[in-house]
């Protein structure tokens, strides 16, 4: 039976360092969706196709992209989505509307089409999971992130909707949800290193749902940190 994998956002941060981490395993063909190209170092025989998409919140792009993956009666499909955005630093009454759209929309709106083009193409299959990118900051009501949490926290709960709805076509659906990822950017700003979550313990974690995907079935993992 042939596993396929589906990476959304793989030109990001999380997205390069899933595609290196995925690319050792056993999958028999790649599909990677991004906004631009992206280079693979070393070398790897695999069955590679890069799918480029600018707006991965706009359903017709999201429909053009799953039209290009080959869906087979007899085979697994795995979709890990990276895409995600952040806003904070103002208060709620201080948010521009247009921020507070954009962190629905790449955080929310992105995940729901995912799962729709997903689902729709993977339930006559033999099935497969979704994996989204939650956040920690989701769960906890937090000053000055009003409009990236509460995004968040509608992702966890459409997670767990879909788990719900999904598992009769043997398709699971979870998320793992850290505080801070490590990046340059983070480091920025961050006052304590050890609440960063590496982009390969993520990862890591992802490739354990996939591996036991029947089991594992409408969990927002928590990874690392605290929030104070």
């Amino acid at each position: 039976m042939k596993k396929n994998l589906i990476i959304a956002g793989a030109s990001g941060n999380l997205g390069i360092e899933s595609v290196k981490f995925f690319l050792e395993k056993d999958y028999d063909a790649y599909y990677l969706i991004s906004r631009r190209k992206i280079e693979i170092a070393g070398s790897f025989n695999k069955n590679i196709k890069q799918i480029i998409a600018d707006d991965l919140t706009n359903e017709n792009e999201v429909k053009k992209s799953f039209e290009q993956i080959t869906f087979e009666s007899s085979s697994n499909y795995f979709l890990f989505s990276t895409v995600g955005g952040y806003y904070g630093g103002k208060e709620a009454k201080d948010i521009p509307y247009e921020e507070w759209l954009k962190m629905l929309n790449v955080n929310l709106n992105s995940a729901f089409l995912f799962s729709k083009y997903f689902i729709q193409n993977v339930k006559d299959t033999k099935g497969g999971s979704i994996c989204f990118t939650g956040a920690l900051s989701g769960f906890t009501p937090q000053r000055n992130i009003t409009a990236y949490g509460t995004s968040k926290n509608a992702l966890h709960y459409l997670v767990e909707t879909l788990a719900l709805e999904s598992k009769k076509y043997s398709i699971s659906v979870n998320a793992a949800a850290p505080y801070v990822i490590d990046s340059k950017e983070s480091r920025e700003w961050i006052e304590d290193e050890t609440q960063l979550i590496s982009p390969q313990n993520i990862v890591g974690i992802v490739h354990i749902i996939f591996e036991n995907y029947k089991i594992i079935n409408g969990n927002i993992f928590k990874l690392g940190g605290t929030i104070k």
